[in-house]
């Protein structure tokens, strides 16, 4: 199913609806509209699962530096803390919450605990797969991972994701 969902075949359908349709706006065509819609939706998933990938295969070695492991450290501690983290019910070891707490602190410049629209949109410009995004796409993967509609992405939400991809 997963193969099938993100194959190069939702490109193909993008670009039918696309040629379609015509320009980007709503064309006031009920069927169309929401063709490009579920196209545009392809693409965002397909896209944050290209930069879910892209993150996971950040080499260790890149990952260990002094600052990163304190970061980690930090986010780690404040989400248990707050949010009563705990790797376990992600069926996460310790060191697997450790890299997800460092990768999400590398993303949340400011230290905020959240990562907001513009510090997602600077993973989204990191990642090759997702360069091509448009903002409107970008805002769309935004908002799948900002489950509770908050305006940012906490750390809980960005584990979710890392565990089980956009899917949910």
């Amino acid at each position: 199913m997963a193969t099938y969902k993100y194959s190069t075949e939702a490109d193909a359908f993008l670009a039918a609806v696309q040629e379609l349709a015509g320009p980007t706006e709503a064309t006031g065509l009920g069927v169309v509209d929401k063709a490009k819609q579920a196209a545009n939706i392809i693409k965002v998933l397909k896209a944050l699962d290209a930069v879910l990938t892209f993150l996971k295969s950040v080499p260790e070695a890149d990952r260990n530096t002094f600052l990163n492991d304190l970061g980690a450290y930090l986010t780690l501690e404040r989400a248990e803390r707050a949010f009563g983290f705990q790797p376990a019910a992600f069926n996460l070891t310790s060191a697997e919450a450790t890299t997800i707490a460092s990768v999400f602190s590398q993303y949340d410049v400011n230290d905020d605990g959240m990562i907001d629209l513009q510090e997602f949109n600077r993973l989204c410009l990191e990642s090759r797969e997702t360069q091509q995004l448009s903002s409107e796409e970008v805002e769309s993967a935004f908002g799948l991972l900002d489950k509770n509609g908050s305006g940012s992405i906490s750390f809980m939400e960005w584990v979710s994701w890392w565990v089980d991809g956009a899917k949910q």
